[in-house]
């Protein structure tokens, strides 16, 4: 027996990945409830828009795949299905990791569309049920929603603890975001405060249940990446330095974007919480110099 037509229709309506067709201009046509809840784009703002204005995809390099390396141009140009890992932009402003299938829509042997398939791969439930918890304790940061200084030097004498007694290893990074001051005088500080929420976000949706982020100073970020390397911490960093680099918010027709400085470290044997808040700290200063991620 035939299933009716419009069974399918709800099906692709309440799947949990994100879906979206685009036709042979790249506009698109259709547009899933879980691709809103995972963007936050309604499809009435997406429709009839070019898919390339409203994700953006970007990999761990920071590169803007729509401008050199499109999954959609690339079906387009003959790939018949293509499945990768990048990040996308939330209507907010901050940066998504997704897994993405593209595959070709055909008439025959003439490719008419595409459609692509992508899903929250996330992985900070855990961590943002956490927070809920913290705020009544008052471990929150207000305006961006991680832990504050206190709760992250809470954090991080634990990591210390469970290093000394287990040789559990972790890293730690600091991130800046340049000339915050002069947004805030060339903008106002409500976008300066928009700013700051959209790169804790970014930080905190590329982060494993067990890593943490906090706010250090104004515009200052701790990240807190446990089970890592030396290579794995400065990898870790560079792309989250990439993904805050290309998150942005729109304002007055106009997207607003940062850059960032960063310096990464590993635990060492005789560090104290005092030793490698100076060390990350000094790495940054240097980042700042060198305009690049700069490691031990």
């Amino acid at each position: 027996m035939n299933l009716p037509e419009n069974i399918y229709e709800d099906i692709l309506k309440n799947i949990d990945e994100g879906i979206f067709f685009v036709n042979d201009k790249k506009k698109i046509t259709y547009w899933n409830k879980a691709a809103e809840k995972i963007t936050g784009f309604e499809k009435e703002e997406v429709y009839g828009e070019n898919c390339f204005n409203i994700l953006t995809h970007v990999n761990n390099e920071g590169m803007k795949l729509c401008e050199i390396n499109c999954p959609i141009n690339r079906t387009f140009n003959g790939k018949s299905s293509l499945s990768e890992n990048l990040y996308i932009h939330h209507k907010d402003g901050h940066q998504i990791p997704v897994k993405v299938k593209t595959k070709p829509i055909k008439d025959n042997s003439k490719t008419i569309g595409a459609i692509q398939i992508f899903s929250d791969i996330s992985q900070n439930l855990e961590m943002l049920q956490t927070i809920k918890y913290l705020k009544k304790n008052t471990y929150i940061d207000s305006l961006t929603q991680v832990g504050n200084r206190n709760y992250s030097r809470i954090f991080l004498n634990q990591c210390i603890e469970e290093f000394r007694r287990y040789n559990i290893s972790f890293g730690i990074g600091m991130f800046d975001i340049n000339n915050f001051a002069k947004i805030n005088k060339k903008y106002s500080k409500s976008v300066g405060d928009k700013l700051l929420r959209v790169i804790a976000k970014t930080f905190l949706k590329n982060l494993r249940t067990y890593d943490f982020v906090g706010r250090w100073e104004e515009d200052q970020f701790i990240v807190i990446l446990k089970h890592i390397n030396n290579y794995q911490v400065y990898k870790k960093g560079i792309i989250l330095k990439n993904l805050a680099n290309n998150s942005f918010i729109n304002v007055e027709g106009k997207n607003v974007s940062v850059t960032t400085a960063g310096g990464v470290t590993i635990v060492k044997e005789d560090d104290t919480i005092e030793l490698l808040i100076k060390r990350a700290e000094n790495l940054l200063k240097k980042s700042k110099e060198e305009n690049q991620l700069v490691i031990d």
